[in-house]
């Protein structure tokens, strides 16, 4: 996301007129300068910093007496920081960090220690970042040093976002280590719990080895040995080695 310089470049330098919607932008945009760190996690003063001017941006209009060149600056100036914005997801990462910010604080242990401990993770610079895409089937991925988010499935609730969080955070913890099938079924276990959701083994045994539109781990001779569980304690150290999603 461009600066304020780059801002400027574009948009040419603020009239600081009162009223005037492009100084106010120019503030904002300062604002959020000041306020930048290199992590994925967004504190409230952040958080606030980026909506304000997005807001801004979305509602811009010039409204000083300047010529009709300078102008066209402005506007193409605001337009071209939202669109950053927008290819950034820097809304996205604003909606993220205050979901785990209401995670930390549940009384559910399982979705307070995941909100606590994403949050750590997700504030230094050596930790997790978070990605971000607009398309694709998947809720979110976690990999390597990255959990992506596919907007478009990851937020169709709150509810399942918070679920999804704590089901990509187990595999965080587990680094997927043990059998394929037993580190999804305890996921999708814990996933189920924080959604608050009424599954039983046998909907998650469905889902991960037969349904058509599921993982078909049956076909999958190498993550699926053959043995279904009945219960997440089937799963013996991926269940209980990060009960609750204790680190």
């Amino acid at each position: 996301m461009m600066n304020l310089t780059d801002f400027k470049l574009l948009g040419g330098e603020p009239s600081g007129k009162f009223g005037s919607n492009y100084s106010s932008i120019c503030k904002l945009v300062q604002k959020v300068d000041d306020l930048d760190i290199s992590q994925s996690y967004l504190e409230k003063k952040q958080r606030d910093a980026r909506r304000n001017l997005y807001e801004a941006l979305a509602r811009f209009h010039p409204n000083d007496d300047g010529a009709a060149e300078k102008k066209t600056k402005e506007i193409a100036a605001a337009r071209k920081l939202k669109t950053e914005m927008d290819n950034e997801s820097q809304m996205d990462r604003v909606k993220v960090s205050e979901l785990l910010d209401k995670m930390a604080n549940d009384p559910m242990p399982l979705i307070r220690n995941t909100g606590k401990g994403l949050t750590d993770l997700f504030s230094k610079g050596n930790g997790l970042a978070m990605g971000f895409k607009q398309g694709g089937a998947e809720n979110a991925i976690w990999a390597a040093r990255t959990i992506t988010i596919y907007t478009a499935n990851f937020w169709q609730s709150e509810n399942l976002a918070t679920g999804v969080l704590v089901h990509e955070y187990h595999h965080y913890l587990t680094k997927r280590m043990g059998e394929y099938y037993a580190d999804e079924f305890v996921a999708h276990w814990k996933q189920y719990l924080a959604m608050r959701a009424n599954r039983t083994a046998k909907d998650l045994n469905k889902w991960l080895l037969d349904d058509p539109l599921g993982y078909k781990l049956r076909q999958q001779k190498d993550k699926f040995k053959g043995v279904e569980f009945k219960r997440p304690e089937d799963a013996g150290p991926l269940w209980t080695k990060n009960m609750d999603n204790r680190p």
